[in-house]
């Protein structure tokens, strides 16, 4: 007959469950750039706090409010921030953060200072685009 198809069915749910783990591993390594990437863009630009001098010089800088990310003046927090994966497959893990002490107090507050939000509002613009990544595995 002219009119017939044939086809078959094979089985590809042995090798999707191979390449899992390690799209799941990849899905957190751009999860942890994007946020990594996010917190420095937080970390950027003019906020509107107190003016103050530069010591030893005849500049001044405009630090932060309470309510807005940490004003950069030398950069060092901004660049200190990194990230990292470990672990292997589904038990992997990925981190960001930086070294630095008053990157927690910076974050959290101190009895004298209110806090200055910027890890959790990085990831808080950044979780949309990560949600993606995780979407896109299956």
């Amino acid at each position: 007959m002219a009119n017939e198809v044939s086809f078959s069915l094979k089985n590809m749910i042995p090798n999707i469950t191979k390449m899992l783990p390690e799209k799941f591993e990849q899905a957190l390594l751009k999860s942890a750039i994007t946020v990594s990437n996010e917190v420095k863009i937080t970390l950027a630009g003019q906020r509107h706090g107190k003016m103050y001098r530069v010591p030893g010089t005849r500049r001044f800088y405009r630090a932060s409010s309470p309510a807005e990310a940490p004003a950069v003046r030398l950069g060092h927090l901004r660049n200190s921030y990194q990230y990292k994966v470990k672990g292997s497959g589904f038990t992997a893990r990925a981190y960001v953060g930086s070294q630095l002490d008053y990157a927690h107090y910076l974050e959290y507050g101190t009895a004298k200072m209110r806090p200055r939000r910027h890890l959790s509002v990085a990831f808080k613009k950044a979780k949309p685009k990560v949600m993606t990544y995780f979407r896109d595995l299956l």
